[in-house]
């Protein structure tokens, strides 16, 4: 089990505060900043830790080149997705971004997932490989993106989902997300026409209810929004609502005997090493974020506001958090820019979410 030592600053945040501003204060009386008190600033400037990479909000010319090994099969524009079959009756489809998986048995398919880019060509792709009917529609989370075109399946069949995801369906009342009529709290088996597929919850990680789907006869997984496959996760490390739960997500996913995962993003399938990958990058992201927090010069922030700006706690803490952010940015490329595809498209914001969860988590 990886443990972490947890950063207790700021303890009390408003004295700590003062203290800094005052030092910062103190510091400006030899800075070469205006001692006018209505002085504005003269534009844009960069901070001495600046990163390469292009700050937040800018526009970016050029991105870091993607990488092969990131890459999944080609996408035929004239249907607009890729389906195959991984083993044993298992299948996935992709566009390129999304992901769903459908396994076929004696009696028919249990989809899982019905992603709104995919949309009706999910039909098409299983019309490809069988004729059977859709018999069962398993969630993994509750996501429009990712189950947000269930209509295209038929009426009336059983829709199987977490007890929190049935809730926050229940909450949001989309017609285009069907309310599930079977959950569960921990563990479900789901057996049907000769296929075994196991249901598990691993605890709070990208939203509640997130589950990890398991086919023990196919050695396959399904675990959407928590890895992504050779890529740099998706901004706010996947917008996840439980930063300290995707790690223990992870090991719940590495005790199963699997060697594919369905990862409901990008255009390839992930692997075991994949997860182990991903796993080291948020270790390593969380002990960047916390060298980032611990690095700063307090009375350089301080330093650096204007005088009208000393009393402001918002200006002090945007200075402070920006330039930890940049820290954990360059302490991260110097080993993941090479190894993950997109990694300069996220990684301030993947920073700033994890300097948040060390400070408050």
């Amino acid at each position: 089990m990886t443990t972490h030592t947890k950063l207790t600053w700021p303890q009390q945040p408003l004295t700590r505060l003062a203290l800094m501003l005052a030092i910062g204060a103190a510091a400006c009386t030899s800075s070469d900043r205006s001692d006018t008190p209505d002085a504005a600033p003269q534009g844009p400037k960069q901070y001495a830790n600046q990163p390469a990479f292009a700050a937040p909000n800018t526009r970016v010319d050029s991105y870091l080149d993607m990488l092969q090994a990131s890459q999944g099969p080609a996408i035929d524009p004239a249907k607009g997705y890729y389906t195959a079959e991984i083993t044993g009756g298992v299948h996935w489809v992709t566009d390129g971004i999304y992901q769903s998986m459908f396994v076929v048995t004696t009696t028919g398919v249990v989809v899982v997932d019905a992603p709104q880019t995919i949309g009706a060509n999910l039909t098409k792709a299983i019309a490809e490989v069988t004729t059977l009917p859709v018999t069962h529609l398993i969630y993994t989370h509750s996501h429009a993106d990712h189950i947000g075109a269930s209509a295209v399946l038929p009426d009336g069949i059983p829709v199987i989902a977490h007890d929190e995801t049935k809730r926050l369906l229940t909450r949001a009342a989309d017609p285009n997300r069907r309310i599930p009529t079977i959950t569960f709290s921990d563990t479900y088996t789901l057996v049907t026409g000769g296929q075994t597929i196991e249901l598990s919850y691993p605890g709070n990680n990208h939203e509640p209810g997130n589950i990890l789907i398991y086919l023990p006869q196919q050695r396959v997984a399904m675990f959407v929004d928590v890895v992504f496959p050779g890529w740099m996760m998706w901004k706010r490390l996947g917008v996840a609502q439980e930063v300290t739960g995707l790690v223990p997500a992870i090991d719940s996913l590495l005790a199963k005997d699997f060697t594919t995962v369905v990862t409901g993003h990008v255009g390839r399938l992930g692997t075991r090493d994949d997860a182990l990958q991903q796993k080291e990058f948020l270790t390593d992201l969380r002990a960047a974020a916390g060298q980032g927090l611990g690095s700063v010069d307090k009375a350089e922030v301080g330093a650096d506001l204007l005088p009208k700006d000393r009393a402001n706690p918002w200006a002090f803490y945007r200075g402070f958090i920006d330039r930890a952010v940049n820290d954990c940015v360059t302490t991260m490329a110097a080993k993941w820019q090479s190894k993950i595809s997109g990694f300069d498209a996220w990684i301030y914001d993947q920073c700033a979410t994890m300097e948040s969860s060390v400070r408050l988590d």
